[in-house]
């Protein structure tokens, strides 16, 4: 602890307590343990009587000092010193009494109260030493963790574009290498097969992704069991083993957890086995760092079924289809819908339609390729991009989903559920313009093969009647819609007047007439 602690602590009353227990021909001083007065309480002498020889009696002292000593002479100052220790038992500051009155017979007398005098007052000031030190030691560590949280909270959660996201996730983990004093910091999902990581630039921890991957395949399906904290400072911990971490080192693991409270990813920090324990701090921190990262995560993902939500899935073909234009690839769009959900949620209940829904969108994520994504669109519906994939690709995998789900039989409640899904499929095209197209034709192609019955696959084609048909539709519900919340619509009266004249009342005809846009 630097010696500046013992200059925040009020010595002066220590010093004033001290002088009502000794006479006022005892001068007192209290002095840091490179020599320099802190207070000093000079009775009636008037003047720092003896001050060179207390200083050098100081020095000589210190080598020699022990916590606890008794009250120890300094004869050539007729002094008296005594030292005050901190907790690890070294020297912090020494209280000194110099004796004017050297008569005989007062001199023992005074010797030895002064003695008594210490051994009361110094304890004192070593006990507001240890609690001052400890504030200290809080001040700074507070002061820590605010920066860190400061770093943990001025990135954004919301992040609009989810092919930002993994620029977003790295730039954040080099930000804690960066803060905090660790060899490697990672970040997977390992279901997504995606791993972020970053060092310190210091030597290497060996097969570092090897321990990352042992984590991702065990740590996960444990944490409901074990908690949801993973701390290990001492190679010989039995965790070494039970995790598969052959490799000497320290780690400490946190879940990061979505909005259901599943962990879908780890946050990992390594350090050498000789670097520094983790503590309950590094511990807190982490905690605060996941849940950020889940923050993130959270805002490109459905939280019913771990898939990523519209907004990300159309940030994701708009993504597909500028490559598309830039290098020549072709791409497919899937509009998957799934069919009697209706009929589940009202014969067994909305649970059991979510339970559907969520097994569903584990088998679609589990059947198609890592290079491809998977979205749940609502209600229901799902949408897929298989990437660098043509026409006759496409059409392939959405009749191996379409068989998948369609042979696939669901359980809840002890009952049995089948059910089926029709899918709409488009093409990403070099020559493609806007990627609202896209979207739209497979949403054409999927209600199209809807309305020819359930349980079928249907691609867009520019040339097919149906779907042109249902497209000008489309176009015009959106345009009465518009025209509606627009007030565009006029109306029109007119009288019907009968050739010959009669008595009969007269008939209007009302019309409503779409002024242009």
């Amino acid at each position: 602890m630097p010696e500046t602690t013992i200059n925040n602590i009020n010595v002066e009353k220590h010093l004033s307590l001290l002088r009502e227990m000794v006479p006022d021909s005892v001068d007192l001083y209290a002095c840091d343990t490179a020599g320099g007065i802190i207070a000093a309480d000079r009775g009636n002498t008037g003047e720092f009587a003896g001050l060179h020889s207390i200083i050098d009696c100081n020095r000589r002292f210190e080598p020699d000092c022990n916590p606890g000593a008794a009250c120890l002479e300094c004869g050539a100052s007729n002094s008296k010193i005594i030292p005050v220790c901190n907790t690890q038992e070294e020297p912090v500051a020494y209280l000194i009494a110099v004796l004017n009155d050297t008569r005989a017979s007062h001199a023992e007398v005074i010797s030895g109260l002064i003695a008594r005098s210490f051994q009361v007052v110094a304890p004192c000031i070593e006990k507001e030493y240890d609690l001052t030190s400890e504030l200290d030691a809080m001040a700074t560590e507070l002061a820590s963790r605010y920066e860190e949280l400061n770093l943990v909270y001025e990135t954004t959660d919301d992040i609009t574009d989810i092919e930002n996201e993994g620029h977003t996730l790295t730039s954040l983990i080099r930000k804690y290498i960066e803060h905090l004093d660790v060899d490697m910091i990672a970040l997977t999902f390992p279901k997504q097969e995606r791993i972020f990581s970053s060092t310190n630039g210091s030597e290497p921890i060996p097969e570092a992704y090897n321990i990352i991957n042992s984590l991702g395949q065990t740590y996960l399906e444990r944490v409901s069991k074990d908690g949801d904290f993973l701390l290990i400072n001492d190679f010989t911990d039995p965790k070494h083993e039970e995790y598969q971490l052959r490799i000497p080192c320290k780690l400490m693991a946190c879940p990061v957890v979505n909005s259901q409270g599943d962990a879908t990813g780890i946050l990992v920090c390594i350090n050498h086995i000789w670097h520094t324990d983790f503590y309950n701090s590094d511990k807190n921190l982490l905690h605060v760092m996941a849940r950020k990262i889940a923050k993130i995560v959270q805002s490109n993902y459905d939280a019913g079924t771990g898939l990523i939500n519209q907004r990300s899935f159309a940030s994701l073909v708009k993504g597909a289809t500028n490559r598309s234009r830039s290098r020549g690839q072709f791409h497919c769009v899937l509009n998957i819908d799934l069919d009697k959900l209706k009929v589940i949620n009202e014969s067994l209940g909305r649970d059991s339609g979510d339970h559907v829904i969520k097994c569903v969108a584990n088998l679609l994520q589990d059947r198609i390729r890592s290079l491809d994504s998977v979205s749940y669109l609502g209600d229901g519906r799902y949408g897929v991009l298989l990437e660098q994939c043509s026409m006759e690709q496409g059409l392939h995998v959405a009749e191996s989903l379409r068989k998948l789900i369609g042979e696939s039989t669901f359980t809840w409640n002890s009952i049995s559920i089948e059910t089926s899904i029709t899918i709409g499929i488009s093409l990403i095209e070099p020559h493609t313009e806007h990627y609202n197209d896209v979207l739209e034709a497979a949403e054409m192609a999927r209600n199209a093969a809807k309305e020819l019955g359930h349980n079928r696959v249907r691609l867009y084609r520019q040339n097919d009647e149906n779907i042109t048909l249902r497209k000008d539709h489309l176009h015009w519900v959106t345009r009465i819609q518009k025209a509606l919340s627009n007030d565009m619509f006029i109306v029109y009266c007119q009288v019907i007047s009968p050739v010959t004249p009669t008595t009969r009342d007269y008939q209007l005809e009302i019309i409503m007439r779409l002024q242009d846009e």
